[in-house]
């Protein structure tokens, strides 16, 4: 009995160290690479484009209005930082959560 218990214990001891040596290869979708190129349209418009690029969803309450013309330029940038370009003047901030973006109105941002 008492072999069989060792064996076992090196047989789960085994096959936990490969588990636990695994590559983790779990991107967070912010990091996702996106080119863009928008002149003079709404920001609703802007994440539309943004989300069909990066495959992302952006979540929003309805009652917001997105109508503020932008400008923007990214070239194989990560999604992050096209993000943060977008909203920098504006009162709204972001919450990734899996391939969902959320946006929150912020008032205290600006």
């Amino acid at each position: 009995m008492k072999i069989t218990g060792v064996i076992s214990f090196f047989i789960c001891a085994g096959v936990l160290t490969l588990f636990a040596s695994a590559p983790i290869s779990a991107q967070s979708v912010l990091d996702k690479p996106v080119s863009i190129s928008i002149q003079n349209e709404s920001l609703q418009t802007a994440l539309e484009k943004i989300g069909k690029q990066a495959a992302v969803t952006f979540s929003y309450a309805a009652s917001e209005t997105f109508s503020k013309q932008i400008s923007i330029k990214a070239k194989q940038e990560k999604l992050r930082g096209v993000l943060d370009a977008l909203l920098k003047d504006s009162p709204y901030t972001y919450l990734a959560l899996d391939d969902k973006i959320i946006l929150r109105y912020a008032p205290g941002k600006l």
